[in-house]
């Protein structure tokens, strides 16, 4: 009798502690789907402000590209005044 009752009682903290693990399991798991979420919601902010450096970054190549290209003209404008000049 005492040897029944002593597995009975082994059982019921088995089935105790496999309870608690399941809830600390799903726990955990909500934990890290909230990360999971949390991290994807980072990356999609990241993302999206990467798209806007780039977008600046290439506006403001752009404007580079057209300032050096006015200078160009303006130097060779000057180069052509200063031959004219000298001859």
């Amino acid at each position: 009798m005492k040897r029944t009752t002593y597995i009975i009682i082994a059982l019921a903290i088995c089935i105790a502690t496999s309870c608690s693990t399941k809830s600390d399991y799903e726990i955990e798991k909500e934990e890290f789907v909230a990360e999971q979420t949390e991290l994807a919601k980072e990356r999609q902010d990241l993302a999206e402000e990467e798209a806007e450096l780039r977008q600046e970054y290439e506006e403001l190549r752009q404007e580079y590209l057209r300032e050096k290209k006015e200078f160009q003209k303006e130097k060779s404008k000057h180069k052509t005044k200063n031959r004219d000049i000298s001859n």
